[in-house]
């Protein structure tokens, strides 16, 4: 059975396939919205299309609403039944801090720099950059931390980096360290496992 699904962004797409390969779901197309407004305007043409086919929508809660149970009373208060909408606490990036000790590895940072608990974090990926600061690596720090004056909130190759972090290996990011710090990805994981029966 393929699934549909659609993101904010080039990160979100990237965490959502590395998802999936865990559960063997196969994505027909993945949209990328290009922002959580454009995601939000279509998310109640998801939701229809959920009625007859599978969907996973992944969207950050950032500062919108103070928990996401509350978000999603207001972005999707009634469901289609084959819809797994999932809003990360508060961003993805918490969930990819969540894995503290390969995210330490892999962008060579200090272990214990990064949060317990990164669900609690009220900007994760301002705090990731201020790790990236802190990197024993050049390469990782020029392609991570955006370049003064250059107005931009990441480094140019950010998502490059994110993307190779997700690759699947024991060196990388993995799934089953990252729910013992992260509620939010406990519970999109529990709802996954739930949906396909696993």
């Amino acid at each position: 059975m393929e699934w549909w699904g659609a993101v904010e962004g080039e990160t979100d797409e990237f965490l959502m396939r590395r998802l999936a390969s865990e559960f063997g779901i196969r994505f027909k197309v993945i949209y990328p919205a290009k922002g959580k407004d454009n995601l939000l305007k279509k998310l109640p043409g998801y939701n229809r299309s959920a009625h007859d086919r599978p969907w996973f929508v992944l969207i950050d809660l950032d500062r919108s609403f103070a928990c996401a149970p509350e978000a999603l009373k207001k972005w999707l208060p009634e469901r289609s039944e084959m819809m797994i909408f999932k809003i990360a606490v508060r961003s993805i990036e918490s969930w990819l801090m969540a894995d503290r000790e390969n995210f330490a590895k892999f962008f060579r940072v200090p272990l214990k720099s990064i949060p317990e608990s990164p669900d609690d974090l009220e900007n994760p990926k301002k705090r990731i950059i201020q790790l990236m600061e802190k990197s024993s690596s050049s390469i990782i720090r020029n392609d991570m931390i955006p370049t003064r004056g250059s107005g931009r909130k990441v480094g140019k190759l950010y998502s490059t980096q994110i993307q190779r972090f997700l690759m699947p290996g024991d060196t990388y990011w993995q799934l089953e360290k990252a729910m013992l710090h992260s509620e939010s990805l406990s519970k999109c994981i529990t709802n996954i496992r739930r949906f396909i029966g696993k």
